[in-house]
C-alpha cells in the first residue's frame, strides 16, 4: 500500500506558518514511521514552501504535478485530482492526520478505505454542507444519484484498492463541478465547495456503486477520540480537521509530542 500525501497551493489564502509546519512535520514523521516510503504530490511553489523553506525530508518522492490545475474556487481538487493519478492501491493522507498505530494487512486490502462516516442528520453538520441547496443548484448531474441526504464520509485519509472506483468518483467530480460551474459559485460558499465534492459526492458514489468501504475510525468514541488534544490517544489516530488546528491546546499537544518523539526542527 503505497502512502502518499498533497499539498496543492493555488487555494492558500495567506502564507504558511509555524503552526502549519509543526502539523507537517509531525504528520510526515509518523507516516515515514509507519510506511517507510511517502510520496509527496505538489506543486513547484509547494516543493520551495516544505523542502526549500521548511526543510522537511520524510518524503522518499516528490511529484510536481499541480502547476496545471487552475483554482476555480474548491480547495479540495488537489487532492482528487491526485487520487486519479494512482497506479497501485493508496492511502493519501492529510498533513493534519497524525497516524500511531500501523493498519493491518487485512485493512490495507480494503477495496475503499475512509476515516469515517458523518452522521448529517446533526443540525450543524447539515448546515455546513448545505446539502440541499447545493443538490439544488446542479442542473446536470453527470450521472451522479443524489440518495443518501443523511450521511458523508470523512477523508482525512482517503484511498484503497479498487481504482477504477475511484478514478471514476474523480473523474465525475471534475465533471459535475465544471458542467454547473457558474451555479455552483453563486450559490456555494468556499468551504461548502469543498466539502460536498471531497466527501458528499463520494459517499454517494459508495452507494450508487455498491461498493463496500472500511473506515479507520469505527464508532463515534474512537471518532471522539481522534479529535481530542490528546497525541497519543487510544485509537493511535488523530485529525486536527478545519478549526482544531488552530485552537491553542490543539497547537500546544502537536509542540509537545514533536518534543517528546525528539524531531529535529529545521524551520526558521
Amino acid at each position: 500500500m503505497n502512502a502518499i500525501m498533497s499539498f496543492w497551493t493555488a487555494p492558500l489564502q495567506e502564507e504558511l506558518n509555524p503552526i502549519d509546519y509543526n502539523l507537517w512535520l509531525l504528520s510526515t514523521t509518523l507516516l515515514k514511521r509507519q510506511f517507510g516510503n511517502l510520496t509527496l504530490f505538489t506543486d513547484k511553489r509547494g516543493k520551495e514552501l516544505l523542502l526549500d523553506r521548511f526543510k522537511i525530508n520524510n518524503f522518499s518522492d516528490v511529484i510536481v504535478c499541480l502547476d496545471c490545475l487552475p483554482f476555480d474556487g474548491c480547495w479540495s481538487f488537489g487532492k482528487i485530482f491526485v487520487y486519479n493519478m494512482q497506479k497501485e492501491p493508496f492511502m493519501h493522507f492529510d498533513h493534519d492526520v497524525f497516524v500511531y498505530n500501523s493498519f493491518s494487512e487485512e485493512f490495507e486490502k480494503s477495496n475503499i478505505i475512509v476515516q469515517s462516516t458523518e452522521d448529517l442528520t446533526i443540525p450543524e453538520l447539515k448546515e455546513y454542507h448545505k446539502i440541499d441547496k447545493s443538490i439544488a443548484c446542479l442542473e446536470n448531474p453527470y450521472g451522479v444519484e443524489f440518495t443518501n441526504k443523511d450521511r458523508s464520509v470523512n477523508c482525512g485519509v482517503f484511498g484503497g484498492n479498487n481504482l477504477d472506483f475511484i478514478k471514476n468518483y474523480s473523474s465525475k467530480t471534475f465533471e459535475l463541478f465544471y458542467s454547473n460551474k457558474d451555479s455552483i459559485l453563486k450559490n456555494f460558499d468556499y468551504n461548502s465547495i469543498a466539502v460536498f465534492f471531497e466527501q458528499f459526492v463520494l459517499s454517494n458514489l459508495l452507494d450508487q456503486y455498491k461498493q463496500p468501504f472500511e473506515c479507520i475510525l469505527k464508532n463515534e468514541y474512537e471518532l471522539a477520540e481522534a479529535t481530542s488534544d490528546i497525541i497519543p490517544n487510544s485509537v493511535g489516530y488523530s485529525h486536527f480537521c478545519g478549526w482544531l488546528k488552530k485552537k491553542e491546546s490543539y497547537v500546544k499537544a502537536v509542540q509537545k509530542t514533536i518534543e517528546l518523539e525528539e524531531i529535529q526542527i529545521h524551520y526558521l
